[in-house]
């Protein structure tokens, strides 16, 4: 995949992806030149097939809060960690063979006594993310103030958990991304039977129109979600809207510790080489 601009190429000159909209955890973009079944494959690897790190083990030294050691589990394991992607593989394919090292898991480690001594004055104190210590330093939460549990006077948690990369198709916690597509609006006006009656504009729950020089125009057809109440309520048929059958907008928000771009590229990564293993398995066989 090249990078040239708010544009990528992908696979040389075949398909492309136009970049929207852009924040931390969220993005926008249009796949062009692709058909509904690429679409659809790009959609589900974002979700299910990007790996991302969370805490899989959890060992318990000390826990009397309110909290039994399961609920407290699931909540670690659903905090969303910022990882190096380039320094840790997944266990199945580590060097290490799945036995655990430091380019396939993570130790994390919690006190409450250190956060007693830090907080002397108070009654109780609610421990958040921001308070779990990571032997590696560039894995951290994505944000802090996450809470986990509170404690009370004489409540005390202890307790070493271990962060492993995974995918969304074995576990939620692992889901890099929420991602939805929908086919490129193509909506187009007669200028000879419009009579600018702003039938359209009047049902439009998204504002795709806009009337201009006493005509009425298409202002924003990105945000048109194919609803046809536009259609419906034109009574001179002056307007057609289809979904394109080779351009798709995607919506993609972050629910891990990855960033929107790099969840596309990794997942674009991934089909790729999905399609290679597949291109040599059917070369094998023909062969035979």
């Amino acid at each position: 995949m090249e990078e040239g601009g708010g544009e990528f190429n992908f696979c040389g000159d075949g398909m492309k992806i136009e970049i929207l909209n852009e924040t931390e955890r969220e993005m926008e973009f249009i796949l062009k030149d692709a058909s509904i079944a690429f679409a659809n494959a790009l959609r589900r690897t974002m979700l299910n097939e990007v790996p991302t790190m969370a805490i899989e083990i959890v060992e318990f030294h000390e826990n009397n809060s309110a909290l039994y050691d399961e609920i407290l589990a699931h909540r670690l394991g659903l905090i969303p960690l910022r990882y190096p992607i380039d320094l840790y593989n997944l266990k199945s394919e580590c060097k290490c063979k799945g036995k655990g090292c430091t380019r396939c898991e993570v130790k994390v480690h919690f006190d409450s006594k250190k956060l007693w001594k830090e907080n002397k004055d108070k009654e109780k104190i609610v421990v958040k993310a921001g308070d779990l210590e990571f032997d590696d330093e560039e894995v951290y939460p994505v944000n802090k103030e996450i809470p986990i549990v509170e404690l009370v006077n004489g409540q005390e948690l202890k307790f070493e958990a271990i962060a492993t990369l995974g995918l969304g198709k074995e576990h939620a916690k692992w889901q890099a991304s929420i991602t939805s597509y929908k086919q490129k609006p193509e909506i187009k006006i007669s200028s000879q039977k419009c009579n600018a009656c702003k039938a359209c504009i009047n049902v439009c729950p998204k504002n795709v129109f806009e009337i201009k020089d006493k005509k009425i125009i298409v202002k924003n057809p990105n945000s048109c979600t194919l609803c046809m109440a536009c259609v419906e309520a034109c009574k001179n048929n002056a307007i057609t809207v289809k979904g394109s059958e080779s351009e798709f907008i995607f919506k993609v928000e972050s629910t891990s510790g990855l960033k929107p771009r790099e969840i596309l590229k990794l997942a674009l990564e991934s089909l790729r080489k999905r399609a290679l293993e597949f291109g040599e398995e059917l070369e094998k066989k023909l062969k035979e």
